[in-house]
């Protein structure tokens, strides 16, 4: 099976923003564990 172009695009897109959510929710964890120290 041979994706198409916007296809294989969407998954690209759809990959990428994955990635940006998971980066926003480690960096969230760790602002919050290095709040915990600091207090």
């Amino acid at each position: 099976m041979v994706l198409s172009e916007p296809t294989s695009r969407s998954v690209v897109l759809s990959t990428y923003h994955d990635h940006l959510l998971v980066e926003k929710v480690v960096w969230k964890m760790g602002m919050e564990l290095s709040a915990t120290d600091l207090g």
